[in-house]
């Protein structure tokens, strides 16, 4: 999956500069474009057709990385 764009919501302080955050976004960024659907794609692709794209399905992917990589 593509980002396209990325929305600040809280940018007060110096987390937000620091390495960690970075780190953290990257992780995010990462788990975000493994979200693949049909499963076994290495794409993501919606199905026109009525209650075709389960949610959990599409997440597994991101939420693996994230529970995996801290």
């Amino acid at each position: 999956m593509k980002i396209v764009k990325t929305e600040v919501l809280f940018s007060k302080g110096a987390f937000v500069n620091s390495e960690e955050f970075q780190t953290l976004m990257n992780d995010i960024y990462k788990s975000i474009q493994l979200v693949t659907w049909p499963p076994e794609s290495n794409i993501f692709t919606l199905n026109p057709v009525k209650k075709a794209n389960g949610v959990k399905p599409i997440k597994n992917n991101c939420m693996n990385h994230l529970e995996n990589n801290g």
